[in-house]
């Protein structure tokens, strides 16, 4: 489990040491990265839509996208860490005589 983790977070850029998997399969970030997601949430808001929207109105998002896609978006991510990973695999076998 902590290998696919580990691809996981080479795959989206972020540091093992930023997310926390726990047993319940929900998804934690770090304190600072966590932060950073709010900023962008709000920067988002303001960019896209106009609307300038509170920490407690970014961060109410944030736990609805988790809540409601982000095992979807986790299970993407070990599906494409196992693809590259047997692509790897396959390409170490090729390498064999």
């Amino acid at each position: 489990m902590f290998f696919f983790c580990l691809c996981l977070c080479c795959i989206t850029g972020i540091l093992v040491s930023e997310v926390i998997i726990e047993m319940e399969k929900t998804i934690k970030l770090s304190k600072e990265r966590k932060k950073r997601v709010i900023d962008d949430i709000q920067e988002y808001f303001y960019r896209e839509r106009g609307e300038e929207i509170g920490i407690l109105a970014a961060e109410l998002f944030y736990e609805f996208i988790i809540e409601r896609i982000g095992a979807e978006i986790y299970n993407q991510g070990l599906i494409d860490a196992k693809k590259f990973l047997e692509e790897k695999a396959d390409d170490i076998y090729g390498m064999m005589k």
